[in-house]
Parts: C-alpha cells; sequence; structure tokens
C-alpha cells in the first residue's frame, strides 16, 4: 500500500501539504495568508538554494490524496539534476518531468538546477532553485506544521477571519504561533535563527509559545526575543526584539594576534540607543563593554584562547536580538619582532644621493624606513634605496608585527 492511501470505508483525511527543511536548505521563508502557504528559502551558496511553495488554506475543500494513484503532487518543471528519494527507499534517484510525489517523499535540487512542483488538489506550485531540499510530511487536520533543523526563518501568520495555528519544531522546543478565531488579532510574526549551539526567536508582531524541554513553558510577548541553548533548552539571553547588528571585524574563525586589546568593530545602526560587544568562552561571557550608539567599534581585553563574541543594539537599556555568534581565536603577543640591518653600517660615508637600506626581520611584519613603508618578501627580508640628504642623516628602520609590537634601529650614516 501506498503511504497514505486508505482502506475501503475509511474516511478520507483532509491533510495540507507542508513543506520540512532539512540540512541542505540554510533558511525558510514561511507566509501563512488567508489563501495561501508561502516558503521561501534562502541558503549562503554562490547560488542561494531557494524553496517556495503555495498551498491553498481556504476553508474549502484541503488536500486530500488522489485515491486512484496515491499521490499528492506531481513534478511539472525538470531544469538539469533533480532526484527524489521515496519514502521506502535510502537512495536519491533522477526524476523526470510528470513523476508522481507521494507524502513522504523528498526532492533535491543539485548545482546549478531547478525544479516545480503541483499539488493536485489545491493547485498548489513549489519552486526549487539550486542545492535545495523539501519533504512532504503526513499533516494533522487544521494544523500546519514545520520542522526546522538550521538556518534562519520568518515565520508568518497573517490576518484573517478564521483561526490560524502554526507549530515549528525547534531545536530546544516546539514553538506555536496562534491567531484566534474573531480575536481581531493582527500579522503574528517570528524571525528564528537555529546555530549549531543556539536558538534565537523573535517576536516582530503578536505573541508566541515555546514548550521548552528544560525551561517549560516560554511566552514571548510581542517585540520581544529569547534565546535557548539547543542542547537544553536553557534561557540565556531575552529582551526586547529588533534587526541584529552586523559585526565587520574581526572576521567569523579568525586567529588574531594581539597585545591584549583586541578591537572590534560591526556596521551603526541608528535605530538603536547604544551597542552591548561581548565575548564568551563556552557559552559563559567573560568580557563585555556598553558603547553609545555614535560608536562603530569598541576593544576588549582578552588573554589568549578560544572564543566566540557578539554585538547587540540596546534600547531602553535591553539588549535587542543578536547575530550568530563569531568564532575567534586570540594569540596574545608582546614580543617585539627580530630586526636585523645588514646596511648601512653605522657611520657609513655615502658619495651618492642614496643608500642602500637591507635587512631581515619576522615573516608577515611591516617595515618601515623613516616613517615610509617599504616591501617586505614572503621570507622578512627586505632592500631598498633610501634618499639622503648631504651632512648626516640619522636613518630609522622600524618593523612592526601582526600584533603591533614594534622594533627600531638607527642608523647614522654621513653624505660628502
Amino acid at each position: 500500500m501506498r503511504p497514505g492511501s486508505r482502506l475501503k470505508g475509511q474516511p478520507k483525511l483532509r491533510e495540507r501539504p507542508v513543506l520540512e527543511t532539512l540540512p541542505g536548505v540554510s533558511c525558510v521563508l514561511l507566509f501563512l495568508t488567508a489563501g495561501h502557504l508561502l516558503l521561501d528559502g534562502c541558503g549562503g551558496d554562490k547560488e542561494s538554494a531557494r524553496v517556495l511553495a503555495l498551498a491553498n488554506t481556504n476553508t474549502g475543500p484541503t488536500l486530500a490524496q488522489d485515491p486512484a494513484h496515491g499521490s499528492v503532487a506531481e513534478l511539472t518543471k525538470v531544469v538539469r539534476d533533480v532526484r527524489v528519494r521515496r519514502a521506502s527507499d535510502i537512495a536519491w534517484t533522477p526524476m523526470a518531468r510528470g513523476s508522481r510525489l507521494f507524502p513522504e517523499d523528498a526532492v533535491q535540487t543539485m548545482e546549478h538546477s531547478a525544479a516545480a512542483i503541483h499539488f493536485e488538489t489545491t493547485g498548489g506550485v513549489a519552486e526549487l532553485g539550486p542545492l535545495a531540499t523539501m519533504r512532504i510530511p503526513a499533516q494533522p487536520r487544521e494544523l500546519s506544521r514545520l520542522k526546522h533543523i538550521s538556518g534562519r526563518l520568518s515565520a508568518v501568520l497573517q490576518p484573517g477571519e478564521r483561526m490560524g495555528r502554526l507549530e515549528v519544531e525547534l531545536p530546544p522546543g516546539t514553538l506555536v504561533l496562534e491567531r484566534r478565531k474573531g480575536s481581531g488579532e493582527t500579522r503574528v510574526e517570528a524571525q528564528l535563527n537555529v546555530t549549531p549551539q543556539r536558538t534565537s526567536i523573535a517576536m516582530m508582531s503578536g505573541r508566541a509559545t515555546l514548550r521548552s524541554k528544560k525551561a517549560g513553558t516560554v511566552n514571548i510577548r510581542p517585540e520581544h526575543f529569547v534565546e535557548l541553548t539547543n542542547d537544553e533548552g536553557d534561557v540565556v539571553a531575552q529582551g526586547l526584539s529588533g534587526p541584529p547588528i552586523r559585526p565587520l571585524s574581526p572576521a567569523d574563525e579568525a586567529t588574531v594576534k594581539t597585545r591584549g586589546r583586541l578591537r572590534f568593530s560591526w556596521k551603526p545602526n541608528p535605530e538603536v540607543e547604544g551597542y552591548r560587544l561581548a565575548a564568551f568562552q563556552r557559552q559563559t561571557k567573560v568580557k563585555h563593554v556598553d558603547v553609545k550608539r555614535e560608536a562603530s567599534s569598541a576593544r576588549l581585553e582578552l588573554s589568549s584562547g578560544l572564543y566566540t563574541w557578539t554585538v547587540r543594539g540596546l534600547r531602553g537599556g535591553e539588549p535587542l536580538p543578536s547575530h550568530p555568534p563569531r568564532k575567534l581565536r586570540v594569540v596574545v603577543d608582546r614580543v617585539p619582532p627580530p630586526l636585523a640591518l645588514r646596511s648601512p653600517a653605522a657611520g657609513q660615508v655615502v658619495s651618492g644621493r642614496s643608500v642602500r637600506v637591507a635587512g631581515q626581520t619576522e615573516i608577515g611584519a611591516r617595515v618601515e624606513v623613516d616613517g615610509r613603508p617599504i616591501r617586505v618578501g614572503a621570507d622578512g627580508s627586505f632592500s631598498v634605496d633610501h634618499p639622503v640628504q648631504i651632512g648626516v642623516s640619522n636613518i630609522v628602520v622600524r618593523a612592526t608585527d601582526e600584533a603591533g609590537n614594534a622594533r627600531a634601529i638607527p642608523r647614522p650614516v654621513l653624505r660628502n
């Protein structure tokens, strides 16, 4: 029997098509309106993975399997490499235009590929861009359910006369968005972000309830957010919701050498009243600083080690949601780089208009001669003809390493 088929005499179940994001899809944008269900997925690849689905949610007939063949949808467009994994199979196989889809089937597009899926009863359409994966799970009646595994997702219940309910399964628990029938409630919108360690939920409008594994029921008010750990469901941050700050430097997973005070920068946001920069080790805050809204950078004194760091906007003294934490390796270095000069010799007499300045320093160090930067070879060697005036000149050669440590050597020369 095909998945979802029914026995003779069994009443026909009314089901709604819902897409479940898989590890191949980094984010999904989901809208529930009075007439349609819209999902739009995006990824960080060169060609964003895109999933677009329209499914009728009117009070009329809902999706039911075709009793003739048990399928719920048809593949109406195939561009290049499109594959399917049937509910009873473990392997992905190529698909052709006109192929039928059944409950629990999964569809995947490869690089530079695309597909369109038509839901037979409702007329809904799902369009998949490159590197996208979707699954059609069986659904309870009068309930839309989505499983979100990783990345960003925006879930929206649009205003309507009838009741609307959306459940999103997240690592720390299940988020429930609900609009009651006849309540006059407006748009309900939640912005979600799932990283390997944490999940953040920001209510842009309306309210929601999270059934957490450990924290129990967490009520999230309009324009507020909550951030939880994925493993235990512990609440680690909460406050007003708003746009996250965009971090600039250091880059994610960077290794930075420093003398101790490390500079962090971000893109300013005129909508906030200030910023909170924080560094964490093993999800425990070790350093933080609050700065004014005019600032676009700040420094933290850190010791050598592995960190994650965030910068949040502040409004009314409360922190706004965070961007995904950036990883950072800090190497504290307070030792000046080595510097050796082969020429000129101290007190050297010069007959021409210039003197050769040559020497060796640490790989990666910068070198200046009398304040002017010169080219340094990949092995740390340097050589340049430096102009000198008639009489005694005191040439200063300075080498500066990545951490900012510097060593200088003066060399007096005499030009006749």
